[in-house]
């Protein structure tokens, strides 16, 4: 079973709208406007990492690297312009200090998921009651078809099959080659 943390594109609308770019800017813009809404004495930069985190892991690199830098100079703008508080090369080494640690921040949050979806796709295994017919060994599938057992389980899995025969079916079966 596929965990729904590492498939944004699930059945579920809420890893739906995880997943869709246009949340994460949203998200980074209602920050930024509370920001702005609160004045320069409550600020809340710190919350960048939230639409960094949810873009990281369930976008693209590249619209979570471009809210790395636009978010922090959306700050500055405000800092610059309707605070005007401090001097610029305090906002612009401010902006440049987020905008590096925003970029790690997501390259490494989106190499993480990518890693995690590569490993979610390498652990495919079989479980639960695999219901199988006691004599020829098929195994039926959930909508009531018969496989054989090589094939049911190589399409489920990374298994593949070689045949051999063990040495008590070459005595039983194989009387006539002096065994």
């Amino acid at each position: 079973m596929k965990h729904p943390l590492l498939q944004p594109d699930g059945d579920r609308l809420g890893a739906k709208l995880l997943g869709h770019p246009v949340t994460h800017w949203l998200v980074g813009f209602l920050i930024l406007a509370a920001d702005l809404a609160t004045g320069p004495f409550l600020m809340f930069p710190i919350l960048f990492v939230v639409p960094i985190l949810l873009s990281g892991w369930y976008g693209r690199l590249r619209t979570c690297l471009a809210l790395a830098v636009m978010l922090p100079l959306g700050r500055a703008v405000i800092a610059t312009f309707v605070e005007a508080s401090q001097p610029l090369g305090f906002i612009l080494a401010n902006a440049a200090t987020r905008i590096v640690v925003l970029l790690l921040l997501g390259y490494f949050v989106a190499r993480t998921a990518r890693y995690a979806r590569g490993l979610e796709r390498q652990v495919q295994t079989l479980t639960g009651l695999l219901p199988t017919c006691m004599h020829c060994k098929k195994i039926r599938d959930p909508e009531n078809r018969w496989h054989p057992i090589e094939t049911y389980i190589s399409k489920r899995s990374e298994a593949t099959f070689s045949h051999g025969i063990c040495p008590e079916c070459l005595k039983k079966h194989h009387t006539d080659f002096g065994v």
